[in-house]
Order: C-alpha cells, then sequence, then structure tokens
C-alpha cells in the first residue's frame, strides 16, 4: 500500500506495475470468453489500463526524473 512515507517516485513506479497487471488481467479475461461482447468490454477496460499507465509514466517523466 502507498502511504505519505513513500517516496514519489517509487509509489509512481508501483502504480505503473499495477495498471501493468490490471492491463494483463483483463486482457487474460477478453481471451477467456467466446462472447463478442464481452471480450471487446474487458478490451477496452484493457486499453483503459495503458492510458493510466501512460499518464502515471508521464508524471514520472516530467516531474521526477528530468535531465540535470
Amino acid at each position: 500500500m502507498i502511504d505519505t512515507t513513500d517516496d514519489p517516485i517509487e509509489a509512481l513506479q508501483m502504480a505503473i506495475k499495477r495498471e501493468e497487471a490490471a492491463h494483463q488481467f483483463y486482457m487474460k479475461h477478453a481471451q477467456l470468453f467466446k462472447n463478442e461482447a464481452t471480450r471487446r468490454m474487458f478490451e477496452a477496460l484493457a486499453n483503459e489500463e495503458i492510458k493510466h499507465k501512460e499518464r502515471l509514466q508521464q508524471e514520472l517523466d516530467d516531474h521526477y526524473l528530468t535531465e540535470m
């Protein structure tokens, strides 16, 4: 769990890993269903996780991993 004592970089990295895991979870479940609507729903959820990951990565890049 993330709390106020965590390093912001570590917290963002942890969140990125969780988004990746969620993406994999949804993609795995999309493959399990024959129903096209259900499959598309899981694929859409997986795509949202990629957007979240990209947003977190951008935050990390812009505010914490800048070149000196």
